[in-house]
């Protein structure tokens, strides 16, 4: 009789040639969760719709998890159970239901915001610089760590491109010293396979530190993803064209909190 854990682990060697690496260890967090909750010895026949209700509320009253981070959680675990049932016949179907969290606003830093950051005393030139990179790119937190600097434009090939397209953005030769400098932290992990994840790791807790001791954001969340939603409002503002903010944050689509007015 094949366990949970039996199909977990078959799930993931096969995603090991589908999906980044990235993303194969986000379904190894989620997923191993979701097993350790429901018994990782149990058959997977027997996995319901009850189970995943349960998990749920698991995660909402005993855990404390934000509701945003559970929908993420559940979206891993769903695209697994539909792999049981509909491409190895393991299990009937399993209905999964996100939690409905309502509209999610842009978290944008407005001008006293960054201004705050930026002249803040104790806060080291390097972090401020990029920031400054990051409100300057629109870039994910993650790519100036998984793309390279090629001339003028920093290339995140397709293979760590989050839409699996070559992302290419054309950058000042202010913007590619940063790059270059921000490139220097990545590779102080040289000998380490999670360097992106570490590089990008050290400046998000920077700036978790900044926010707090500044008392910024109150009522929203800052995290480095609010640069990229900065961007896409002032240039949104500036052009008046939704649909080519889209292009400029490698979007595939402009019905998304990074571009609404």
């Amino acid at each position: 009789v094949l366990t949970r854990i039996d199909v977990v682990v078959e799930y993931l060697n096969i995603r090991k040639s589908k999906v980044r690496e990235s993303t194969r260890n986000r379904d190894r967090i989620y997923l191993n969760q979701l097993i350790k909750f429901s018994g990782e010895s149990l058959p997977i026949k027997n996995i319901n719709s009850q189970h995943i209700e349960t998990f749920t509320q698991w995660c909402i009253e005993d855990k404390k998890y934000d509701k945003s981070g559970i929908n993420i959680s559940l979206a891993h675990i769903k695209a697994f159970l539909n792999w049981c049932c509909q491409n190895r016949g393991y299990i009937s179907h399993v209905n999964v239901e996100k939690l409905d969290i309502g509209l999610i606003l842009p978290r944008y830093l407005n001008e006293n915001e960054l201004n705050q950051i930026y002249k803040c005393e104790w806060l080291d030139d390097s972090f401020k610089r990029a920031f400054w990179f990051y409100e300057s790119t629109g870039c994910r937190p993650i790519e100036p760590f998984k793309g390279e600097l090629i001339g003028d434009w920093l290339i995140v090939d397709v293979e760590h491109s989050k839409t699996k397209r070559t992302r290419q953005i054309h950058l000042t030769h202010e913007l590619g010293v940063v790059l270059k400098e921000m490139h220097g932290v990545r590779d102080e992990y040289l000998n380490n396979g999670s360097k992106i994840e570490r590089a990008y790791e050290r400046y998000s807790k920077m700036l978790r530190k900044v926010v707090g001791k500044l008392e910024l954001g109150k009522g929203k969340k800052i995290s480095l993803k609010s640069f990229r939603h900065t961007y896409a409002i002032k240039q949104l503002t500036v052009t008046n064209d939704i649909h080519q903010v889209a292009r400029d944050l490698g979007l595939t689509q402009t019905t998304t909190p990074n571009i609404q007015p």
